[in-house]
């Protein structure tokens, strides 16, 4: 299931991954919420959009084999 999280500027954020990967979704999304440097904030929302499209990925392969 999905665990809602909260971080410094408040704003809700759905942590879709577990272990070392959802902690790194998290950590990049902390420094994104602070980062100054608009195309160091476009890198980490990359980074992270990468990160929930592999799990969006993988979602859907494990839902095809469960069917």
């Amino acid at each position: 299931m999905f665990k809602t999280s909260v971080i410094d500027t408040g704003y809700e954020v759905l942590t879709l991954m577990q272990g070392e990967k959802g902690e790194r979704w998290r950590k990049l999304c902390e420094q994104a919420a602070i980062e100054q440097d608009p195309q160091k904030l476009m890198e980490l929302a990359d980074e992270i959009d990468r990160l929930l499209e592999a799990k969006e990925q993988r979602l859907k392969e494990q839902r095809t084999k469960s069917v």
